[in-house]
């Protein structure tokens, strides 16, 4: 492979490396602490690493070079600055649905409990 090919690699390697920062994203939300958060940014820095180091075994990459680094950040960025705004807004979608859901429910089971209805 080249090394334009391997940037270019890299960078695609980084966008999916941001689709997995958004997966730690529902843990960052629901526990607000100092400590979770930490947590989750270092469960995220291993997986990637661990994800990169499988592509970069599995495709035959030379050793690790700066462009990789770039590559890497620059597909992160591409995600976050673009695709991000996409996958936030049907989450947040999702996550409307899921909290109306909820509220019909216990609206239900209250009736039910007390028998009495609107």
């Amino acid at each position: 492979m080249t090394r334009f090919s391997i940037f270019l690699v890299s960078v695609m390697l980084g966008v999916s490396g941001g689709i997995l920062y958004d997966a730690f994203s529902p843990i960052r939300a629901v526990f607000r602490r100092q400590c979770v958060r930490i947590a989750c940014d270092f469960l995220f820095c291993v997986a990637f690493g661990a994800y990169y180091l499988f592509c970069s075994v599995a495709l035959g990459f030379p050793a690790l070079r700066f462009y990789n680094l770039l590559g890497c950040i620059l597909g992160i960025v591409l995600y976050l600055k673009s695709f991000h705004k996409i996958v936030a807004f049907f989450a947040k979608k999702v996550y409307n649905g899921i909290k109306l859901l909820q509220g019909k429910y216990a609206a239900w089971m209250k009736t039910k409990k007390t028998g009495k209805t609107r």
